[in-house]
């Protein structure tokens, strides 16, 4: 059943694209009329704080579950992580940075479990940061998200708490570790050290959302009344959970873009709209390959390096 749903859901996010690009096709091939560069930086530097924000967290998770991980050791676990989710069931991801996690002299089984958790997180603190903003600023969100949103957002919330809050998550969590094939163990993380993470995974959604908002500033005239930053992140939000409940597509690619073609549109044309989904999955891209292949090749010269040094060492020992 739910992967006939998930299938429906990309079926429907293809067909919208579909639809959004050949409607606005003659706008899309010559391009944004405008674009204001600096801020394609700008957002590009907010992603990177978001990934740094992220493996903080991943950090300060696995040492909650009794692994100590080196800063260079997670940002490398952490981006191979992001680019396996673009493999299809996301299962890849998991499995892969377990591999990885083994290679480096890590808990495979911590490293896995870190993955699946944040991705809990992630839903979860999305949700109520919707929903919260909702019952803050509701006239900001009205535009975007159709008017039973908001008692769907709280059943949705109040479920998410309530398993955050009992067993139900350590539950969870080991039946997605035996599904994918990993051992299984116990988390051990109380209901308040869930709770304090899922507050601090909220608290970092207001990066990319801002990463989202200068993306489609860019092509905006200065005589156009800009769109609010809560609503774009709001937009950026939902469109990330569709993403991440299309388990068939990689990285909720064309699912996510759907989400924002179809958000975007409230505050701004849908060919604005489109370039803004696309500039942003290529910076999201850029600013996950970049990091991984520069510390890649950093470690690929150091270990060139220390070879003739280990050997001169070898070679005097012999003597």
């Amino acid at each position: 059943m739910f992967q006939v749903a998930t299938g429906l859901l990309i079926a429907a996010a293809v067909a919208s694209i579909g639809y959004q690009v050949a409607a606005q096709w003659d706008v899309l091939r010559h391009g944004p009329a405008t674009w204001y560069w600096p801020l394609w930086i700008a957002a590009g530097l907010l992603l990177d704080l978001y990934w740094f924000y992220q493996i903080l967290l991943w950090r300060r998770i696995m040492s909650m579950l009794g692994s100590r991980v080196d800063w260079s050791v997670a940002v490398r676990l952490f981006f191979i992580s992001n680019l396996l989710a673009y493999i299809p069931g996301k299962v890849a991801n998991v499995l892969g940075v377990a591999a990885f996690a083994h290679r480096y002299r890590i808990s495979a089984v911590h490293a896995g479990a870190t993955v699946v958790l944040l991705q809990i997180y992630s839903l979860l603190s999305g949700v109520l940061l919707i929903a919260v903003a909702w019952a803050l600023w509701p006239e900001a969100l009205q535009r975007v998200f159709p008017s039973g949103t908001m008692p769907a957002l709280l059943v949705i919330a109040g479920i998410g708490l309530l398993v955050v809050c009992s067993p139900l998550l350590d539950v969870c969590v080991r039946w997605l570790l035996r599904c994918m094939g990993r051992p299984v163990v116990a988390i051990g993380l109380s209901p308040s050290r869930h709770l304090c993470n899922v507050g601090q995974y909220l608290g970092g959604w207001v990066l990319p959302g801002a990463s989202l908002w200068c993306v489609v500033v860019s092509f905006l005239p200065q005589d156009v009344v800009w769109p609010p930053v809560l609503g774009v992140t709001a937009i950026f939000i939902g469109s990330y959970l569709l993403g991440l409940i299309a388990v068939l597509m990689p990285a909720g690619l064309g699912v996510t873009e759907a989400g924002l073609i179809f958000g975007l549109t409230r505050y701004c044309g849908t060919a604005h709209a489109v370039w803004g989904a696309v500039v942003l999955r290529g910076l999201i891209l850029l600013t996950t390959i970049l990091p991984l292949c520069i510390l890649l090749l950093r470690a690929r010269v150091g270990k060139t390096r220390s070879s003739p040094e280990q050997a001169m060492l070898s070679k005097e020992e012999a003597i």
